[in-house]
C-alpha cells in the first residue's frame, strides 16, 4: 500500500509540474485605436515583439466624394473614407470632354463661312 501511495504522489507531482511548465493562453493587450492597410484594418497588440491582430476586417468605404473635379485639361479625384478606422483611398475621374465654343459673329473668306 506504501508503494502504492508513493506511486500516486509522484504521479501528482509529475501533473503539477507538467501544469505550470505548459504554456498557457497567451493574454495580450490590444490598442483602442486601428491600425490599416490597402486592404483591412485591425487593433494591434501593443505587447513588444507581438504580431497579433483583433477585430480584423476589411474596409467599409461608402460612396465618395469628389475632393477635385476633372476639368478638360485635369483629371479629377475621387475620395473613399473606410466607415470604420477613417482609411482613404483616392481613383482618378477622367478629364472632361472638350467642348467647343463659337464665336457668334460670322466670319469667312472667298469660299466659306464660320462661326
Amino acid at each position: 500500500m506504501k508503494k502504492f501511495l508513493l506511486i500516486i504522489l509522484i504521479l501528482a507531482a509529475i501533473a503539477a509540474t507538467a501544469v505550470l511548465l505548459l504554456p498557457g493562453e497567451a493574454q495580450h493587450e490590444f490598442s483602442t485605436e486601428w491600425t490599416n492597410d490597402a486592404n483591412n484594418h485591425w487593433h494591434a497588440c501593443l505587447d513588444e515583439g507581438c504580431t497579433e491582430k483583433s477585430d480584423e476586417a476589411a474596409h467599409s468605404f461608402g460612396e465618395g466624394k469628389e475632393t477635385t473635379p476633372a476639368t478638360e485639361d485635369a483629371e479629377g479625384v475621387m475620395t473613399y473614407t473606410c466607415r470604420t478606422c477613417g482609411y482613404e483611398k483616392t481613383e482618378a475621374i477622367e478629364k472632361l470632354e472638350h467642348k467647343h465654343t463659337y464665336e457668334k459673329d460670322w466670319s469667312g473668306d472667298d469660299v466659306y463661312h464660320w462661326h
